[in-house]
Parts: C-alpha cells; sequence; structure tokens
C-alpha cells in the first residue's frame, strides 16, 4: 500500500505494459483509492511562493521571468490535481485535502503580505521569499516520505552495500 502510494507520487505505475498517470487512473476509477494529497499540497506551497519570487513586486523587474513562467504552470497543475483528488476522496480525505489546501494558502498570503509591506526594497524582499520558499523546496523533496513506511531490513542491507562500493571504488 504504502509503495503504490509512492509511485502515484512520482506519476507513473507500471501496469501491464502500459504507464498512467495518478490522475488519469484516478478518473477512470473515480477513487483516490489509497493515494496521499500532501505531496501535491506541499508542492503546491513550493510553486506559490517561487511564482511569487518571480513576479517584480519581489525581484528587480522581470529578471526573474523563467521562475514565474514555470511555477505559474506548476501552481496551475498542483492546483488541478488537488482539485481531482478532492472530488474523488472520500469525505475525510476531502476535509484533510482542504484544511491542509487551506493552511497553505494562508501561509503563502501572510509570506507575501510580509514580504510586500515589511521589506522595502527588492533584496529584502528576495532573501525573505526565497528563504521560506528553500524551506518549501526542502519539504517538497521530503513529502513523498510521507506514504514510504521504513524498511528495517532494506535500510541497513542498503547502507552496507553502499559502504562496500565505496570501498571497492579506494581499491
Amino acid at each position: 500500500l504504502k509503495r503504490h502510494q509512492f509511485k502515484a507520487y512520482s506519476n507513473h505505475k507500471y501496469n501491464g505494459g502500459k504507464s498512467k498517470t495518478y490522475n488519469n487512473s484516478t478518473i477512470r476509477k473515480r477513487s483516490t483509492e489509497e493515494f496521499s494529497c500532501i505531496p501535491y499540497i506541499v508542492a503546491l506551497s513550493n510553486c506559490l511562493l517561487y511564482t511569487w519570487y518571480g513576479l517584480p513586486d519581489v525581484s528587480y523587474k522581470w529578471e526573474n521571468f523563467p521562475v514565474f513562467t514555470i511555477n505559474g504552470l506548476g501552481t496551475m497543475l498542483e492546483l488541478s490535481f488537488i482539485f481531482i483528488y478532492i472530488w474523488f476522496a472520500p469525505t475525510r480525505g476531502k476535509i484533510k485535502a482542504g484544511t491542509i489546501t487551506t493552511m497553505v494558502m494562508v501561509i503563502f498570503t501572510v509570506t507575501a503580505i510580509i514580504s510586500a509591506f515589511v521589506f522595502h526594497d527588492h533584496h529584502h524582499r528576495k532573501v525573505f521569499v526565497g528563504t521560506i520558499g528553500l524551506v518549501a523546496s526542502v519539504a517538497m523533496k521530503a513529502a513523498p516520505l510521507v506514504v514510504v513506511s521504513p524498511n528495517l531490513v532494506g535500510l541497513p542491507l542498503g547502507i552496507l552495500q553502499l559502504g562496500l562500493a565505496n570501498i571497492g571504488k579506494e581499491e
């Protein structure tokens, strides 16, 4: 179950020689199954913050236009993933997704207001929004770990394998 959720986050499931995306599977089955919405919501926070970072309000003129466009598109995609999840989720999942998404939107709004009204130059705004964006980026990379349970046998064996590969590389 947990491995299945992790595969969903990476947006690919292998099924009978065909690759299917999470959303296609969700819409076709009309169910979120046991998928987690957390990775999509965390990715939304990252995209929102970096879209704001790329705007002339934070950056100097349009110096970060590519950051704005890429993350603006990412915001739209993540919102569509979250809306699809909410549409097909059971009531408890809808409440959880809605609550967490609302918290992310409030945090983003507070960040935007602080950066716009407290800091009066682009440098300090970029540092402030960039620091919060960095935290969101780290959280986004760690979000799939929410749906993965630790493997108590595989972890030590993996560490041993890396150690032996390192010893072999030195010789």
